[in-house]
């Protein structure tokens, strides 16, 4: 039947219009909802009140659930070796289609290894319908196991490492005095050791370092617990040391670590003193004819160097001071120029004990002996320790500074020189006898006192440019705190006071660098 002109109009609109009411959704907005009025349909408005549903045939003619038809396989007579390999195919193939894409794999150990093959469908009984670039991922690739190995040892190297290239120092030869420097053997301590100690000890010192120079404050909580356990086996160990047994190596280093450790934590102010006194105590057991080579002889050279500045300032003879100690470690190996400073430094406190008290350095000075024989005594051991240095630094002085090693044994020179000037000012017999002379004598001490003093300044500020650490940062904040507390110019003394203030609050170092004031 064809329609033309306004039936076939007709017929279209009522087929619209019936077409877009089926399709058409009413929002049942109240009035006349959006659809409706978008289509230009005749909207009935929102059904109001409650609405029934006759759900009686659909309950009656209930309609059973299909279930799916599950088709069984006999099963295949397979030896038990050949089941094995079957489930671990399985479970590879089910471990990859769970595997999100991109997904790292690493490969297994198992199955890449060239002693394993993968099951052949000859072994397994069992044609095996899988794609050969995936039997060939399958041998070389795998997930990720969930145990992940522990990563202590990798961070302690990290941590070790870093700290033997702190202590090395800035531009410093690979050699001291013709030995590799004692540092470099904390790696192999640590890793070979069989004491718990030494391992927890170095453990302690390198965090903190590390800890320090990256304002890192979990990693200085951690190196504290390692520091406590430490220090307890320590304890230990010490009290069973008998005075018939010859203390090893490792048990000189773990005081001298510990020491190290309080240069940067600086638990208390004089803690660091204490471990450089155990050290030393430890070394005295062994005896100078066991130390005349080695590591031991390398730790020897350090503690002299340290306990020299440390007896100067307490104004108490060392124990390295005695005769056997200054010739028998030295009889294989000559000492340099460090140590021959050292032995100058290591006579000026018994030079100091002919008053016949016990005070300290600032103390002597503050109320000189007043006996002229005692003086006189005094004065001509101190010329003869002026002559000394004059003799060391007309032989060894350098004008220049290659490194932080050269640098810091000038400034002990001024710091020796500086307190034998003190001495021969502070015991000088002319007041009785010409008083013009006595102020002539007074103003020449002065004056090489403030050169002295300003020779040490001038080296401070280079050394605050290389920033030193262990025990060259000690031997630095030694001949600052000479100037700060013996120098007869408030000039010189306040300049020394802001740098060792500034030392302590720019480096975390405020123990250390107060320390020194208050032995």
């Amino acid at each position: 039947m064809h329609l033309k002109g306004e039936e076939f109009r007709c017929v279209y609109n009522f087929v619209m219009e019936w077409y877009l009411e089926c399709v058409s959704n009413c929002d049942e907005t109240p009035g006349k909802c959006k659809q409706c009025t978008r289509l230009g349909l005749h909207c009935s408005g929102a059904i109001q009140g409650s609405m029934i549903i006759d759900m009686t045939e659909r309950v009656k003619n209930k309609k059973p659930r299909k279930r799916k038809q599950r088709v069984l396989q006999p099963p295949v007579e397979t030896h038990q070796t050949d089941i094995g390999a079957q489930v671990s195919i399985k479970a590879d193939e089910i471990s990859r289609r769970e595997a999100p894409r991109g997904l790292a794999i690493r490969p297994s150990p198992i199955e890449a290894s060239p002693g394993v093959i993968s099951p052949t469908p000859e072994a397994t009984g069992c044609v095996l319908d899988v794609n050969p670039t995936i039997i060939g991922c399958r041998q070389h690739f795998r997930l990720a196991f969930p145990y992940q190995p522990s990563l202590v040892e990798i961070y302690d190297q990290a941590f070790i490492y870093q700290f033997v290239e702190l202590h090395k120092g800035w531009k410093a030869p690979k050699k001291y005095d013709g030995d590799m420097p004692w540092v470099t053997r904390l790696p192999e301590l640590s890793s070979s050791s069989a004491k718990p100690v030494i391992k927890y000890s170095i453990r302690a010192a390198s965090m903190a370092f590390y800890g320090q120079a990256h304002q890192d404050v979990s990693v200085m909580t951690d190196s504290y617990r390692w520091y406590s356990t430490g220090l307890a086996l320590q304890r230990g160990c010490i009290s069973d040391l008998e005075e018939s047994h010859i203390p090893g190596i490792e048990e000189v280093i773990v005081p001298m670590v510990m020491s190290l450790y309080e240069v940067v934590a600086s638990t208390t102010q004089t803690s660091v003193f204490h471990h450089l006194d155990a050290a030393s105590n430890v070394l005295n057991m062994r005896g100078p004819t066991n130390c005349t080579t080695g590591l031991p002889h390398q730790l020897l050279k350090v503690m002299r160097v340290t306990s020299a500045n440390v007896s100067l300032m307490t104004n108490s003879p060392s124990l390295f001071s005695s005769r056997p100690w200054l010739t028998l470690p030295f009889s294989a190996n000559p000492k340099q120029p460090l140590q021959l400073l050292t032995d100058i430094i290591l006579s000026i406190p018994h030079c100091l004990s002919l008053s016949g008290r016990r005070c300290s350095l600032v103390q002597f000075f503050d109320a000189p002996p007043s006996n002229q024989t005692i003086r006189a005594s005094i004065f001509s051991r101190a010329t003869d320790l002026q002559t000394a240095l004059l003799a060391w630094h007309q032989t060894h002085s350098e004008p220049t500074f290659r490194d932080t090693l050269t640098a810091l044994t000038a400034c002990t020179y001024h710091a020796a020189s500086l307190v034998v000037q003190l001495i021969l000012s502070a015991t000088s017999p002319f007041p009785s006898a010409s008083p013009s002379s006595s102020l002539t004598a007074s103003h020449s001490h002065s004056r090489s006192v403030a050169s002295h003093a300003t020779s040490i300044l001038q080296i401070s500020r280079f050394l605050e440019y290389l920033r030193p650490v262990g025990f060259d940062l000690m031997r630095s904040i030694f001949a600052l705190a000479v100037v700060a507390l013996l120098s007869p110019s408030e000039g010189q003394k306040g300049e020394a006071t802001k740098m060792l203030e500034r030392w302590g609050q720019d480096r975390g170092l405020s123990g250390i660098c107060s320390a020194w004031k208050i032995v």
